[in-house]
């Protein structure tokens, strides 16, 4: 649990969003149909990037020792995973999210907007935190619109706060994150 929590960053690059590109392919929307080349030229240079970035220009560039690097390294993966770990936490784990409910059919009863705007909810945090956690507190908007940039998310929000108060929907959103 806890030692899997400190390295979620580091194998969210080394394998998860891999595996999920595979998944994609081989069983998801994109089976007949595959990913476009910029695409996956994208994803594959931000691995190169991050390697060059992250490994080799400062074990090269740095007056450090590969255990000094291996300790800055693992630092870094461990306050990072730990920070959006507990973030994520917080907005999909609490008591006041809403499960899906699924039938004797095992259909699920709520349509897809429904599920994602009462399964999560938001935490309002000051400027500094919005600016460093890349606005995961807009978690309900988030799950709503993906593709949108986080930068939108606030005005976003307040409508579709409006639109679920208007159709007796909850929308959940703590005054903290604590």
């Amino acid at each position: 649990g806890p030692i899997a929590y400190g390295l979620f960053t580091f194998f969210w690059f080394a394998w998860l969003d891999i595996d999920k590109l595979m998944r994609y392919n081989a069983w998801g929307s994109r089976k007949k149909q595959p990913h476009p080349k910029k695409e996956l030229i994208i994803f594959w240079a931000t691995k190169v990037y991050y390697i060059i970035a992250f490994v080799v220009l400062p074990v090269v560039l740095l007056p450090v020792n590969m255990g000094q690097w291996a300790i800055g390294f693992l630092t870094m993966h461990v306050v990072s995973s730990i920070l959006i770990t507990n973030i994520l936490q917080v907005e999909h784990l609490n008591e006041k999210v809403k499960i899906a409910e699924v039938g004797e059919d095992n259909i699920v009863t709520t349509s897809w907007a429904v599920n994602q705007l009462e399964g999560t909810s938001n935490f309002k945090t000051n400027v500094f935190f919005q600016w460093i956690s890349g606005p995961v507190n807009y978690q309900i908007e988030h799950h709503l619109f993906p593709t949108v940039a986080g930068c939108h998310l606030p005005a976003i929000s307040k409508i579709v706060e409006e639109k679920a108060r208007r159709y007796g929907l909850q929308y959940q959103c703590f005054p903290t994150f604590t």
